[in-house]
């Protein structure tokens, strides 16, 4: 099963992408496998989403805007259930523009979702690899399943240089998904 989540589906999609124009503006990043994403976060958590503020920064006069979540569930890190949780992004309204990064996802009020995050000394929590930390949590009449949008990057795939549009990856059911994460979490 670790296989399957870690390293398995998405590289094959990856591939099949090569013959994919890559989009003008795409973030180029290195693909990260859950393993690696588990070693970079310093917090892993399932979260709903609250309320946003979006304000220009003093120290740079860049918009920012900051997204409450209250924690439903922890996978790493020290932060219960119940807890609540800033997360803030270079993004928003200046004058009559807007500032986004390509392939940083939209944080939207209500949205349940898996986050892989990084704390600042003040503990305000960054997504720790834009696009690729965001999974959407979707509820049907099927279950629970994960799925995340990776709009706006492109992979660096090997030490050539070489780059591919991301695509999509398919749904993954949300307690396997859940169960390989505490796995790695764990070490096992």
């Amino acid at each position: 099963m670790k296989t399957y989540l870690a390293r398995g589906l998405f590289p094959l999609a990856l591939l099949a992408a090569l013959a994919l124009a890559l989009p003008a503006g795409a973030t180029v990043a290195r693909f990260l496998s859950l393993d690696d994403h588990v070693a970079l976060a310093q917090l892993i958590v399932r979260v709903r989403g609250g309320e946003s503020t979006t304000y220009v920064s003093k120290k740079d006069g860049r918009p920012r805007t900051e997204r409450a979540y209250t924690i439903l569930e922890t996978y790493k890190g020290n932060l219960g259930p119940g807890a609540s949780l800033v997360v803030r992004q270079m993004r928003g309204s200046v004058g009559d523009g807007e500032l986004r990064i390509a392939g940083d996802p939209e944080l939207r009020e209500g949205e349940e979702a898996v986050l892989f995050l990084v704390q600042d000394k003040e503990g305000v929590a960054y997504l720790a690899a834009l696009g690729q930390s965001k999974y959407e949590v979707v509820r049907d009449a099927g279950g629970a399943w994960v799925r995340r949008k990776l709009d706006g990057l492109a992979f660096v795939t090997d030490d050539k240089g070489e780059v591919v549009e991301a695509v999509d990856e398919p749904p993954v059911p949300l307690d396997v998904f859940v169960k390989t994460l505490v796995s790695l979490v764990k070490g096992e």
